[in-house]
């Protein structure tokens, strides 16, 4: 609020009360005081007892916020201690920052930090004192924005902070050309590759890779638990022998990107056994562990049979079927009855009956 005109006792304190109000991503109101109602204020706020008045912030509140600015700038740029943030390439640095933010625990640390250090600079914006600390606070941003991306960490989303924080810190990351760098990637969108080239050294775009395929596994694996639970188990196990064995970050980079390509293949080998699309593949996958048992070691016995299965439900379906329950008993025990037909020994019935209608339901929803 600008004051811009002498006014006294409750008018006053009814004019400043309303830069309170709350409103999402507002923690406090601001008064700007071009009249010199100083005095009147004073006078006002003296008929208030002292807890009344806890939270009011006056000017000389303003050398408190400075410290506390100082202090938390001081904790979040240490994170960063054994790198010079200032010297090099800015992907090559990036990436140093990146290794360090790693860890879960770390990420939470450097969030509460950065956080504090921002309301801070909210609440001093755009006083001059905040000057000596707008370079590093930009490139804190700039290493927040990376992390978020790159660990699909939404803790550290600018949306956090205040909106004068996030267009101050969005616009440097533009004049600074980093979009393209900070950006996350899809390894199976049209421009993964194009977009991967901008993410630095070998080391980095392993780092992208890892964490674009976790993605893919963390939002698909409902949709298809066999193929994307190989899919992590193999992930886990190309991380973990190159924690080992220190392989090349070439070596580790080739075969992140090959672990990648297999929802290509999984596509084209359910065409491949005359699957519909994957969702119905998805239903197939379930099955895998029980070939032996069930079909004889027979890949074309088991496509046979989740044909079946398939046509089985779809038989039954009506609309909204997925909220009737009287319906899905019904597939539930036709399902059981197929599978008892192939051998599914009792342990396996309940659990495998629950998880095919699980998959029917997200992909036989619709007539």
């Amino acid at each position: 609020m600008y004051l811009d005109q002498r006014i006294r006792e409750h008018t006053l304190l009814q004019a400043i009360a309303r830069t309170n109000r709350t409103y999402p991503r507002k923690e406090f109101g601001l008064v700007v005081d071009y009249a010199g109602v100083g005095r009147e204020l004073a006078e006002a706020l003296v008929i208030f007892e002292k807890e009344d008045l806890e939270g009011l912030f006056g000017v000389g509140d303003i050398q408190k916020e400075i410290a506390n600015l100082d202090y938390w700038h001081k904790k979040t740029i240490s994170f960063f201690k054994r790198i010079d943030l200032y010297r090099g390439r800015s992907e090559d640095i990036l990436q140093q920052c990146m290794e360090i933010l790693e860890p879960e625990d770390v990420r939470a640390d450097f969030d509460v930090s950065f956080r504090n250090m921002a309301r801070s600079f909210d609440l001093l914006m755009p006083d001059p004192v905040v000057d000596p600390f707008l370079k590093d606070f930009k490139l804190l941003g700039i290493i927040r924005e990376g992390a978020k991306n790159l660990y699909r960490d939404e803790r550290l989303s600018l949306e956090e902070c205040s909106k004068k924080v996030e267009a101050l810190i969005h616009a440097h990351i533009v004049d600074t050309g980093m979009e393209n760098i900070l950006g996350p990637i899809n390894i199976t969108a049209p421009d993964f590759r194009e977009k991967l080239e901008m993410k630095g050294n070998t080391k980095a775009k392993a780092s992208h890779v890892e964490y674009a395929i976790r993605q893919t596994i963390n939002e698909k694996i409902s949709t298809d638990p066999a193929f994307y639970g190989s899919l992590k188990e193999r992930l886990e196990r190309i991380i973990e022998e190159d924690s080992k064995e220190r392989k090349d970050e070439a070596k580790l980079l080739i075969d992140l990107m090959d672990l990648g390509k297999n929802e290509g293949k999984r596509d084209a080998y359910s065409r491949s056994l005359g699957f519909g699309n994957v969702g119905e593949f998805s239903i197939y996958g379930l099955l895998l562990p029980f070939r032996k048992s069930m079909f004889a070691d027979s890949e074309e016995e088991q496509v046979v049979f989740t044909k079946s299965i398939i046509q089985s439900i779809k038989g039954k379906r009506v609309i909204d079927w997925t909220e009737k329950e009287d319906i899905q008993r019904e597939m539930r025990k036709e399902i059981k009855r197929l599978l008892r037909a192939k051998g599914c020994r009792d342990e396996h019935l309940e659990p495998l009956t629950r998880e095919i209608l699980d998959l029917a339901r997200i992909h036989l929803k619709d007539i």
